[in-house]
């Protein structure tokens, strides 16, 4: 997993997350058989990204459905 500064970075390519839909620079991602959840385009994040379409999200938190 490539390191820049302190971030993570991981193509969502290289995941097991699918992505469950998308609205105003926030996606919801699920693993299989997990909960969903909310990421958010940060490209700047201090931490781990899943990297969508060149951006970095950084995790925001699990939907409760």
């Amino acid at each position: 997993m490539p390191k820049i500064g302190n971030q993570y970075r991981e193509d969502i390519k290289d995941t097991s997350y699918m992505m469950r839909g998308r609205t105003d620079g926030v996606v919801v991602l699920q693993k299989p058989g997990c909960q969903l959840e909310q990421w958010k385009a940060n490209d700047k994040h201090a931490g781990y990204v899943v990297v969508i379409d060149g951006i970095g999200h950084e995790f925001i938190s699990t939907v409760i459905l």
